[in-house]
């Protein structure tokens, strides 16, 4: 005997009814080798299977027989007041039995899950109870479907924080958001705002509520005024760095040229060299040096300045300019 079970994915939201989940349970769908008595039997267990558990099981009109289109489905569904449909087919070849049975949402008509089993050399009894099993392996597909989601309702004051679930952004205040159970981060940022963290253990099946007051930041602290004061001190930088780089850049291009206001007479040899010189190495290397230094200073600030305070930091240290953060 093998077996198989696929199921698709659904999100069914609010809570199922007291009285349990309608379900709506469609003719057995037989080919022609398959004995009216093994039918009668299988239809019986999948009834008996299907209706335990606080499922509320009725029974399709023998027309549902050929329904197989979605919106017969949904007909079928709007009938009985169903919220599932199961579709069962038992088809024999040889001395093999195959039972099927297929779940369709009410709402859709689609199908949501398969069970299917095979029963090799069965005889009726054999074939009933493997229809059995699979009527209480979908009954518990049932019950997971049917169950609430688990969702998380977050809020701040004021509103239009952006959300961090778990290191994800997923959205802005006031926000509602499925979840998977078990526990959770959840981060909350505004602009002038300090940011707040709650870390919570969600339960299947319920909505949890979180609401956080946001805190102002004093003027000097909020990240945009830091920002503003980073890029303004950096473009200042940057200005006074270019001048000092050209400066230097000056003094290299003088080094070791005539000094021509004194390049005359004795003070000329016979090959036309002048005595006097510019010596503007060293000067010229240090501003050059340091003009390309504050340069980059500079640059590294408005850098700073622009991105988000969490994203990227700025000190100044004992060898200069320091960052760190996500790049």
């Amino acid at each position: 005997m093998s077996s198989s079970l696929v199921f698709a994915a659904l999100f069914v939201l609010g809570p199922a009814p007291d009285s349990g989940v309608r379900v709506a349970l469609l003719p057995l769908v037989t080919d022609a080798s398959v004995d009216e008595g093994t039918a009668e039997r299988v239809q019986d267990q999948l009834q008996q299977g299907l209706s335990r558990g606080g499922i509320d099981l009725v029974a399709a009109d023998a027309a549902g027989r050929a329904c197989r289109e979605a919106a017969c489905i949904r007909e079928i569904a709007g009938k009985t007041g169903a919220r599932f449909v199961v579709r069962p087919s038992l088809v024999q070849a040889d001395r093999v039995f195959t039972v099927e049975l297929e779940l369709l949402s009410g709402e859709t008509g689609h199908s949501v899950a398969t069970s299917r089993d095979e029963c090799d050399i069965c005889g009726r009894e054999e074939v009933a109870a493997v229809a059995s099993d699979q009527a209480s392996m979908l009954r518990d597909k049932i019950d997971a479907l049917a169950r609430p989601a688990t969702r998380l309702r977050i809020d701040s004051t004021p509103a239009g924080a952006t959300v961090w679930i778990d290191e994800e952004r997923v959205g802005q205040t006031p926000l509602v958001r499925e979840v998977l159970p078990g526990e959770h981060v959840v981060r909350l940022e505004r602009g002038g705002f300090a940011s707040e963290q709650r870390r919570l253990d969600v339960t299947s099946g319920l909505e949890h509520g979180v609401k956080l007051a946001l805190v102002a930041l004093p003027p000097e602290a909020q990240p945009y005024r830091r920002g503003r004061k980073l890029v303004s001190a950096g473009a200042a930088m940057l200005a006074a760095g270019a001048l000092t780089t050209v400066g230097g850049a000056v003094l290299l291009a003088l080094d070791e040229r005539q000094y021509q206001r004194r390049c005359s007479g004795s003070d000329v040899d016979v090959n036309g060299t002048c005595r006097y010189s510019y010596d503007t190495l060293t000067p010229g290397a240090v501003l050059t040096a340091v003009g390309l230094a504050t340069v980059a200073a500079g640059v590294a600030m408005v850098v700073v300045g622009k991105r988000r305070p969490h994203e990227l930091q700025a000190a100044f240290g004992p060898r200069g300019v320091l960052i760190h953060g996500r790049f």
